[in-house]
């Protein structure tokens, strides 16, 4: 049975009418060469930038707010020093 890329014609010869992949590589090596840039580019600048999606959509919480914990409202209410150690300490 003959290869799947051939063709037998009807003297008998076998044809082959694709190139193996690696020759079909090394004849289109300046093609390939001059589109690495484009890909890097693409790369780069549609699909690395999709990884800070993940980010834009989470809650980041700066600022602890002493509302939440009694405990750390009851310090800054009870605190002996001024105004400037509360809002340095508990904010």
């Amino acid at each position: 049975m003959a290869k799947k890329n051939t063709i037998t014609l009807p003297d008998g010869t076998v044809v082959s009418h694709k190139k193996p992949l690696k020759e079909q590589m090394y004849k289109y090596r300046w093609f390939y060469l001059m589109f690495l840039p484009v890909f890097i580019f693409v790369v780069v600048f549609y699909y690395l930038p999709m990884f800070g999606i993940v980010y834009s959509f989470t809650e980041y919480k700066l600022i602890k707010d002493p509302g939440q914990d009694s405990k750390t409202l009851r310090h800054c209410f009870q605190s002996q020093c001024s105004g400037v150690h509360l809002k340095i300490r508990c904010f």
